[in-house]
């Protein structure tokens, strides 16, 4: 028999899942190109047109855009942590007060945990190969500072200021502008990839739009009397 609306809506959101776990660490307008194309591979053979292969079409592009959005929003919230962290780290060198010292460590300790679960979980959000990349080189970095930063925490906590402030300045600030740098280029690969995918949604999607209309107007002219 016929099937309900809701079992029909449930077989549209199965095709965008499928296609979602078939194009995991690709870019978005490649992703994009991808999807379009499985679709029109799918409809052309067969003769299928109508609004059923749009509706897919169209989900899977605001499926894509979302992710992306996603991702982007979760940068952003990276830049905020590291941007306090720094100035956490600059605050540590205009007091003496201990208890602010000590008040300051904590935070660094802090903000420095808030920033790599932030970042783990960019990294396990579908991303291209580059975003994969530099979060690689981010984590790298963090590692081979964390044991002056440990040590730099400790000695504040201890009161030991001009150790801690000595190591600060000789490892963790110049590694804390590492990750800044490539905190930076996250970001413009991410605007790029952004653009570049609203781009390629609109064209894509509006390819397929056209051609299933030019279909569906030549089955209309085929069926028509002559």
């Amino acid at each position: 028999g016929s099937r309900t609306p809701h079992q029909q809506n449930n077989t549209k959101n199965r095709k965008v899942t499928t296609m979602k776990r078939f194009l995991p660490q690709i870019s978005l307008g490649d992703r994009l190109m991808l999807a379009a194309g499985l679709i029109l591979f799918v409809i052309l053979p067969f003769g299928v047109y109508g609004l059923d292969q749009l509706t897919v079409a169209n989900r899977e592009m605001e499926e894509i855009t979302r992710e992306n959005n996603l991702r982007v929003e979760q940068a952003r919230i990276m830049q905020d942590i590291l941007r306090e962290r720094t100035i956490s780290i600059y605050a540590i060198f205009i007091t003496d007060d201990p208890s602010s010292q000590q008040e300051g460590a904590l935070k660094l300790k802090n903000l420095g945990i808030a920033f790599m679960a932030a970042r783990d979980k960019l990294s396990g959000m579908t991303s291209g190969v580059e975003e994969s990349r530099i979060l690689g080189r981010m984590r790298v970095q963090a590692a081979e500072s964390q044991p002056s930063v440990d040590e730099a925490i400790d000695n504040l906590l201890a009161g030991r200021i001009a150790a801690a402030r000595a190591l600060i300045r000789r490892d963790v600030v110049a590694a804390q502008k590492q990750i800044a740098l490539e905190m930076n280029n996250l970001l413009v690969k991410q605007k790029v990839g952004a653009e570049q995918a609203i781009a390629e949604a609109a064209r894509t999607y509006g390819n397929t739009r056209l051609l299933t209309l030019r279909a569906r107007e030549s089955e209309a002219r085929a069926r028509s009397p002559r």
